[in-house]
């Protein structure tokens, strides 16, 4: 069988896959199951070999990647529940004055984006981002979609999250460099999309009501974010950015140790 058509083919089991979860609303997991199984056939492996293939397939992946997971789950819980997202946020915003909060904010995005799965991280800044717009009395969408944008661009392209750190393992890429590289992939990235929301952002959009009721329960200052960890005192930027950097080089010595 020729590379176009297990490329037509892989192109297929991929759309299969999204309108199954997307418009049929199976689960994720049975979903990847049905279609690893459509797709192994249609690349003419035997039937009675393809049980074989999917087990040594996902064996192989689940392997290398899930202790990675795993480290930036936890770092990521540690982050959510101690405030270190709202400590990134009131640093940057600190350090880059009132007129550029929608740029702290994106930076702060960046980092958290690192360690926090997506919409973990998104959730965690929306009462943070709510907060902000109200104090600047703009939408919160002038805060949310750079931030958006830079956390989804990290979640796909930096280790430790599960598809860059997937691909290291099948393709026995160097995670470090994936790392690097990725970084340096998402910056200009971020950048883009910043300047790119400030041009959506020149409307006006209306906003639905239950996004107005969270506005209104939103705090309206840096003091009033930071009530959303007062049971403690929240870590430092330094203390923050130094485990990021310490999931970084475990994640590469778990994929790699003999380096």
């Amino acid at each position: 069988m020729s590379t176009i058509t297990l490329l037509c083919i892989a192109l297929a089991g991929v759309i299969m896959l999204l309108l199954l979860v997307i418009k049929a609303k199976v689960q994720p997991f049975v979903a990847l199951l049905l279609v690893s199984l459509l797709v192994a056939l249609a690349a003419g492996i035997p039937a009675g070999e393809v049980g074989k293939v999917m087990i040594a397939g996902m064996g192989g992946v689940l392997g290398s990647v899930t202790i990675i997971i795993g480290l930036g789950a936890m770092l990521g819980r540690m982050i959510e529940h101690s405030g270190g997202a709202e400590s990134l946020a009131n640093y940057f915003s600190r350090k880059l004055g009132d007129k550029r909060t929608i740029a702290a904010l994106t930076l702060a995005a960046f980092f958290l984006g690192i360690p926090v799965f997506f919409d973990v991280g998104f959730i965690i800044l929306a009462p943070i981002i709510y907060g902000f717009a109200k104090v600047a009395k703009i939408s919160p969408l002038k805060f949310g979609l750079p931030v958006a944008g830079i956390m989804l661009t990290v979640h796909v392209a930096v280790p430790p999250h599960p598809g860059p750190v997937a691909a290291a393992g099948l393709l026995h890429a160097d995670i470090g460099w994936l790392t690097i590289i990725g970084i340096a992939i998402s910056i200009p990235v971020g950048i883009v999309g910043y300047f790119a929301a400030k041009i959506i952002n020149k409307h006006q959009y209306a906003m639905s009501v239950e996004v107005l009721e969270q506005m209104q329960l939103a705090p309206a200052s840096e003091e009033g974010a930071t009530k959303l960890s007062d049971k403690i005192n929240p870590p430092g930027v330094a203390l923050v950015t130094s485990l990021i950097v310490i999931l970084s080089r475990l994640s590469w010595r778990v994929r790699f140790p003999q380096h």
